[in-house]
């Protein structure tokens, strides 16, 4: 889980992490196996940095320090926490949510892979200034709404789409 280093530390979505990882160490599970568990669930992460760095020929603690930087600008987590608490009942509401989730994955990984190419968070945040903060508005509308739905998070996935 080395591409965890790259993260800024003060990234929201390492909240919860750490948060278990306590839980667990208050147990008397290992510090190091109790992050392990705690941050397993951000594995699937490594296969979207992998395939970034090798499409982009940039180092992996690049990629990984630009995926997160841009997950935590944007509050990617919040937003794949509202995708995974959509209601699955029937058959098309959960692929309707697994499509969503895949969305998500992927334009994250897009959105790095831009910026990377722009030379960087910052180079590329000057250049998409307007939608991003467009986007940021209807995010943190997102935020606040209690039940956010399939809707909601639909055109929020639209919004970072004009990022791409």
């Amino acid at each position: 889980m080395q591409y965890l280093q790259a993260a800024p530390a003060s990234a929201s979505w390492q909240v919860p992490i750490k948060e278990m990882q306590v839980r667990f160490i208050q147990q008397r599970v290992p510090e190091p196996l109790a992050f392990e568990v705690a941050a397993a669930a951000t594995s699937l992460a490594a296969l979207d940095l992998a395939e970034v760095a090798e499409n982009s020929q940039q180092p992996l603690d690049t990629v990984a320090s630009a995926y997160f930087a841009i997950g935590d600008a944007l509050g990617l987590a919040r937003l794949r926490a509202q995708v995974s608490a959509l209601p699955s009942d029937s058959y098309w509401q959960a692929l309707a949510k697994a499509a969503s989730s895949d969305d998500l994955a992927s334009l994250q990984r897009q959105l790095t892979a831009d910026a990377l190419q722009a030379g960087g968070l910052e180079p590329w945040q000057k250049s998409q200034e307007i939608p991003l903060d467009r986007a940021r508005r209807m995010l943190s509308e997102l935020a606040d709404a209690k039940n956010a739905d399939l809707a909601m998070l639909s055109v929020a996935l639209r919004e970072l789409r004009n990022l791409a």
